[in-house]
């Protein structure tokens, strides 16, 4: 007996009809009749096979590439369902690939999982050059997105910072931090921060002053653009000095001196401090200035006055309010009153031109000083008389004191009139 069988169907199940054939061999086959009744089932085993997942990657913010796989073991033309998929999340890191919903009944899957990365997104930025004087503020460090772009809702967050230093140079600008879980940046190019010299301008001015003698010219600087600290401490230097061209009033060119020579062009050499290379001065300087008069203002220290027809008394009795000796000058002036004898004041005044050499004095009087003829005191002496009681007072005689002199050509008749009374 030869039996043949055949499942019904290939797919793979339990306990699935099986089509049984018998057949009978031999020699003496054709004399027996084979009946058979048998219904046999079987099962058809899934077949093992090995998946392979394949490692993918991308950039944060990207979409995700397509998750392919690899089979060993799988028949010619039998395929997968479905599709293999990661573990869910978008920030920067790895993630396990598995099976997913891959599937086929006829087999049993052996998965060998696979790695999805996500890596920073690749940003590149240029950084922008700036320039800014010595002393100034930083200026805000900026830059432009070259290539790649930002994922909204996740900022750059890019802070610039420089090399430190604050004279004159370049210093590198660089990235101090930046959102290093979502971006990798880098730099097109380098980029710096220049700092240049300060421009100052330096107003050499020389102040107008009284006479005094000398040629000596005060030096009266301001300068422009310094910072208010001055934290340099620049100033011209102690040695620049100056002088008027004469030491009489006028307007007069000046000469300045840098240790005893002529300064004929202003630089650097004039000025003093820390950190000289790092300014450009620019001067501007005074080409001349005034000496004017040294006022003078005299003040009496008696009072002014005589009684009428006394001769007037010298006027040379005072002070001076400004000193002026050593000068070169003669201070000699003379006073005079305006003209007139009677009682009351009469008015002083200068007699010009100033006797000497006074053109570089401004002389004034002090106050409103007035010279008053006040009234000449006279004093009369009389005789002691008596008389008896009930009898008329007799005449009394009087007559000018010898202590009250009177002026010539005036009589004692013409100044008094009348009798003594009592």
């Amino acid at each position: 007996i030869v039996a043949q069988a055949q499942f019904l169907s290939a797919s793979a199940a339990a306990n699935k009809e099986v089509d049984l054939e018998f057949y009978l061999t031999g020699a003496d086959r054709n004399n027996y009749d084979l009946i058979s009744n048998i219904t046999p089932t079987g099962n058809i085993l899934p077949r093992k096979i090995d998946v392979y997942g394949e490692n993918k990657t991308k950039q944060f913010g990207f979409e995700d590439p397509q998750l392919t796989y690899n089979t060993s073991g799988l028949l010619p033309g039998d395929y997968l369902t479905g599709n293999v998929q990661r573990q869910s999340g978008e920030s920067v890191g790895n993630y396990v690939i598995g099976v997913g919903t891959l599937s086929n009944p006829n087999y049993e899957i052996n998965f060998i999982a696979a790695n999805f990365a996500i890596t920073p997104r690749q940003i590149q930025i240029e950084i922008h050059a700036k320039e800014k004087q010595y002393l100034d503020s930083d200026p805000e460090f900026t830059y432009t997105v070259t290539n790649g772009r930002e994922v909204p809702g996740y900022p750059l967050n890019v802070v610039l910072t420089r090399t430190q230093g604050e004279t004159i140079g370049d210093y590198p600008i660089e990235i101090a931090s930046y959102n290093q879980e979502c971006y990798l940046i880098t730099v097109a190019a380098p980029a710096n921060l220049t700092i240049i010299k300060r421009d100052v301008t330096v107003q050499i001015g020389i102040l107008d002053r009284e006479f005094d003698g000398t040629d000596d010219a005060e030096i009266s600087p301001t300068f422009i653009n310094l910072p208010g600290n001055n934290q340099d401490e620049i100033a011209l230097s102690s040695s620049l000095t100056a002088i008027f061209q004469d030491i009489n009033i006028g307007v007069w060119p000046i000469t300045y001196y840098l240790n005893g020579e002529i300064v004929s062009e202003f630089g650097q050499a004039v000025m003093a401090g820390n950190n000289l290379p790092c300014y450009n001065f620019q001067f501007e300087v005074q080409e001349s200035a005034e000496i004017v008069k040294r006022k003078i203002t005299i003040y009496y220290t008696f009072a002014l006055w005589k009684e009428y027809r006394y001769p007037d008394g010298a006027f040379n009795s005072f002070y001076f309010s400004n000193s002026y000796e050593g000068m070169g000058d003669d201070l000699s002036f003379k006073v005079e009153r305006e003209p007139g004898e009677e009682v009351g004041q009469y008015e002083l005044y200068f007699i010009e031109p100033y006797e000497g050499a006074n053109n570089n004095f401004d002389i004034t009087l002090g106050d409103d000083y007035f010279y008053t003829i006040r009234a000449r005191r006279v004093l009369i002496e009389a005789e002691s008389t008596t008389k008896i009681y009930g009898e008329e007072d007799p005449t009394i005689n009087f007559w000018l004191s010898s202590q009250t002199p009177l002026p010539n050509g005036v009589s004692f008749e013409e100044l008094v009139s009348g009798t003594p009374s009592r």
